[in-house]
């Protein structure tokens, strides 16, 4: 796989989905019926329109008691409400049928669309894990075979000392004690989560925390302790930067080419960190 592939699904397959949500959704019912009841309602609301009583009696202006003056006008002769009364009902109802049919209409037919599309959607999303897991497999074949032939010594690395931490969001949560929610350097404020490592101190029963470059540049961190008290902690982290660009090095050299170097690059301090932890667990272990 030179690249991670776009998920995809033939036009046979989406004519079939179309099919089976044309005839599952049966919009090949309703809408010919709504369209039926469409025109069937306006014809009989033109059919009723065209029977009223005609405003045929014209009556002329005059003037009221009061002094206000009526214009002339036209009204239906006597005895048109009764008629027209039947008529006017069903006008009524033509229109509400109209605008029922063309709701229901257009609703199934838009469930048509949402449930074709929904279908279609759900296919692409297997596929697509489909696509993934396949390279997750493949990077992980590729990442245990050039581990292997690399025979990285990670011995070299100093053992983690208990007063540094990484910066992960599991680690930054499972501290507690005063001063522990604020989750930050106390010199340059950069969230713990987002730092490779940083190293905590007590005083008077608060808990600061420190990232490991104001560590290096500090003499003296909070009122009672110098940068002398941390150079385990400054040692392990320079040791493992090392380490780290020495592994990344040869690991590179030895992707170069590969059909997954690009996604394996991005992925070098996972695989670095994964194969330190196999190694302490092993030298807990034994």
């Amino acid at each position: 796989m030179d690249d991670l592939t776009i998920p995809e699904i033939s036009e046979i397959r989406k004519i079939n989905i179309w099919f089976f949500s044309f005839f599952n959704s049966f919009v090949w019912l309703v809408l010919p019926f709504c369209i039926w009841s469409s025109i069937n309602s306006c014809e009989g609301y033109l059919s009723a329109n065209s029977k009223l009583t005609p405003y045929s009696v014209k009556v002329k202006g005059y003037y009221r008691s009061d002094g206000t003056k009526v214009e002339s006008y036209k009204r239906r002769p006597p005895g048109s409400v009764a008629h027209d009364r039947p008529y006017e009902r069903a006008k009524v109802r033509n229109v509400i049928q109209l605008l029922f049919s063309v709701v229901i209409g257009i609703g199934s037919f838009m469930y048509f669309l949402l449930d074709a599309r929904s279908r279609i959607n759900s296919e692409l999303n297997k596929i697509a894990e489909a696509i993934q897991n396949k390279l997750e497999r493949d990077l992980s074949i590729l990442i245990n075979e050039t581990v292997l032939n690399l025979r990285f010594d990670f011995s070299k690395i100093i053992e983690q000392p208990e007063n540094i931490f990484s910066g992960t969001l599991d680690s930054v949560k499972g501290h507690s004690g005063k001063g522990a929610n604020k989750k930050s350097c106390k010199y340059c404020r950069k969230y713990l989560q987002y730092l490779d490592f940083y190293t905590l101190y007590k005083a008077q029963m608060w808990i600061h925390f420190v990232c490991i470059d104001c560590l290096k540049k500090r003499e003296k961190i909070g009122m009672s302790f110098r940068k002398e008290d941390f150079t385990e902690e400054i040692e392990f982290v320079t040791n493992y930067e090392i380490q780290l660009l020495n592994f990344s090095k040869a690991f590179k050299q030895k992707i170069a080419g590969q059909p997954l170097e690009k996604y394996l690059t991005t992925k070098i301090k996972a695989i670095f960190d994964s194969e330190y932890n196999k190694m302490l667990s092993i030298k807990r272990d034994s």
